[in-house]
C-alpha cells in the first residue's frame, strides 16, 4: 500500500481467494502487487482510494494464469533423394489428435506454435515410410504459465535401394477364325498366381492393355505391357468374339514368365 512493505493475504472463501481488512487513517491510497511470472493482473477501484474517516473502500486484484506456448518445429532432411516437405508431416501432443505443420522459411521447414496450459507434454509424430525420425527436446516437456518451450523433430530421408524391374509384353495368335465380323478385341491380363486371381499392374497399364484390336492374321499384342519385379507371372488373354466367332479366354498357368535378378533392368 502506497509503496510499503508487502502484505501477504489471507485465505478467504478457498484457495483461490484471499482478502485483507485493514484499518487506516483517513488519506488517499493505491495497491499494487509485485508482477507474478506466468499471471497476468487486474487492479479494480486500487488507485488514489480516497478514504474518508469512518468509511469503506474496496479494491479488488484479479491474477489470472497465462497460457504457455509449445512450439514445434519440423526439420526435413532429403540428403538422401527424398521428396517429402515439412506440410507432408504431422505430430500428436499427448496422443491427441493430428495436428498440421505450417510453412516456414523454405519446403524443408515448418513450425506450429501451439497455446497451451501449464503442464507436461510429450509430442509425437506417426511413422512415415522412408524417412527416419529424430527428436530434440519432445518428450516431458515442461511448460510453465506464460512460459515457452520448443520441441523439434528432424525427418531424415532413408537410403532406399535401387528399384529394378522388367516389362513383360504378350502376343496372342488366334487361328481358324470365320472372317466377316467386326469389333473383336482382346485383354491382357497378368497375375502372380497359377490361377490367374492376383492381378499385377497399374491402372493405367492394365487399361493400355485392354481393348486391342487383332490384325488381319488374327495378331493381338500387348501396348505397353506390365512392369515386374523379381518373380513368376502368368499371363491370361480374354478374346472378346463377334457376330462370327465366340468369346473365349486362354488359360491360366500356360504361359509362364519367370523373372530372375539377371532379367531385371
Amino acid at each position: 500500500i502506497n509503496d510499503g512493505a508487502p502484505i501477504a493475504f489471507l485465505q478467504d472463501s478457498d484457495e483461490l481467494h484471499g482478502k485483507n481488512t485493514l484499518t487506516k487513517d483517513a488519506g488517499t491510497y493505491t495497491v499494487t502487487e509485485p508482477s507474478v511470472a506466468g499471471y497476468a493482473t487486474a487492479r479494480d477501484n486500487c488507485d488514489n482510494i480516497a478514504l474518508d474517516n469512518g468509511g469503506t473502500q474496496t479494491c479488488t486484484i484479479t491474477n489470472t494464469a497465462q497460457a504457455g506456448t509449445l512450439i514445434v518445429n519440423k526439420v526435413v532432411n532429403n540428403t538422401n533423394g527424398g521428396t517429402g516437405k515439412a506440410t507432408d508431416f504431422s505430430f500428436q501432443v499427448n496422443g491427441g489428435p493430428a495436428q498440421s505443420f505450417l510453412p516456414g522459411a523454405d519446403d524443408l521447414n515448418g513450425s506450429n506454435p501451439l497455446s497451451v496450459p501449464a503442464g507436461t507434454y510429450t509430442i509425437t509424430e506417426p511413422v512415415n515410410d522412408g524417412y527416419a525420425v529424430s527428436y530434440s527436446n519432445c518428450s516431458n516437456v515442461v511448460v510453465g504459465n506464460g512460459g515457452a518451450q520448443t520441441c523439434t523433430i528432424t525427418n531424415t530421408a532413408l537410403k532406399g535401394p535401387t528399384t529394378q524391374s522388367a516389362v513383360l509384353q504378350d502376343k496372342l495368335t488366334i487361328t481358324g477364325l470365320t472372317s466377316g465380323g467386326t469389333g473383336a478385341y482382346v485383354n491382357f491380363h497378368l497375375y502372380t498366381d497359377d490361377i490367374c486371381t492376383q492381378e499385377v499392374g497399374t491402372p493405367v497399364e492394365i487399361s493400355s492393355n485392354s481393348n486391342l484390336p487383332i490384325d488381319a492374321n488374327g495378331v493381338a499384342s500387348t501396348n505397353t505391357g506390365v512392369a515386374v519385379h523379381q518373380g513368376t507371372y502368368y499371363w491370361r488373354a480374354e478374346y472378346s468374339g463377334d457376330q462370327y466367332n465366340g468369346r473365349f479366354s486362354t488359360v491360366c498357368g500356360v504361359e509362364v514368365t519367370t523373372i530372375n535378378d539377371q532379367q531385371v533392368k
